[in-house]
């Protein structure tokens, strides 16, 4: 059935979000690499951590904007599919002041401790 997806269809949301992460990846090569050095780095650093670390390791690595910011989204799933992380059941408020204090998930790091790959 094709027209517009429903919003009862689980499996559809989840087909158009593969879909959408698979575009960013390709249409944003640099951002996407850049994000997920960054991502391996703090999860190296770190047990636990929040899109707002990532973030910030971007920035000290002199990236001030992605270009495409569903870049994050699709850079989390590629490590939880690469066994870099796993989704660590809790949330916290990001202490960016442009994300206004929303609830980030906080990631637990399967790389933490060890060095350099």
């Amino acid at each position: 059935m094709s027209g517009p997806m429903s919003l009862f269809d689980p499996q559809a949301g989840q087909e158009a979000k593969g879909a959408g992460q698979a575009l960013v990846t390709k249409n944003h090569p640099v951002d996407t690499q850049a994000c997920l050095d960054a991502l391996v780095e703090v999860a190296r650093t770190h047990a636990s951590f929040t899109a707002d670390h990532v973030h910030e390791e971007l920035v000290r690595r002199g990236v001030r904007r992605l270009e495409e910011p569903n870049t994050y989204g699709a850079v989390f799933s590629l490590a939880v599919t690469e066994g870099y992380i796993t989704r660590g059941g809790r949330v916290q408020p990001s202490n960016r002041k442009a994300a206004k204090g929303r609830n980030l998930l906080v990631w637990d790091s399967m790389l933490f401790g060890r060095g350099a790959a």
